[in-house]
């Protein structure tokens, strides 16, 4: 509506009967086209509140790292707003994401985390 272009994550509610981990790669798959594999022992809980649909509301929302489980994506057609995939260099997100500081902070902490697990 605004004629803005934001970067966002891959995101949505949790369907019935579905985990969190579920989610997170359904709505990966639903938005990105990307199959990815998440690692559950690497997520971070944020409470916030969220510009949606012209009115603040109250968010939760928790952010998981995930691993790229193919090199190339299918075609995908999502909401209106969403005009495709952007990968970033991690370096760039602070600056991507300067009016987001709650995604910027969960992929701090994700970061951090990651480097605290082993992976086989």
């Amino acid at each position: 509506i605004s004629g803005r272009v934001v970067l966002t994550l891959p995101g949505g509610k949790i369907e019935k009967d579905e985990t969190a981990l579920e989610a997170a790669a359904r709505e990966s798959f639903e938005e990105t086209g990307y199959q990815i594999k998440i690692i559950p022992e690497v997520s971070v809980t944020k409470t916030y509140q969220f510009f949606w649909k012209g009115a603040l509301r109250p968010c939760r929302t928790t952010y998981f790292l995930g691993e790229l489980q193919s090199d190339s994506a299918i075609p995908v057609k999502d909401a209106d707003y969403n005009s495709g995939t952007l990968w970033v260099d991690e370096k760039e997100i602070p600056l991507l994401w300067k009016d987001f500081p709650e995604p910027v902070a969960a992929f701090n902490k994700l970061k951090k985390k990651k480097h605290l697990i082993k992976r086989s």
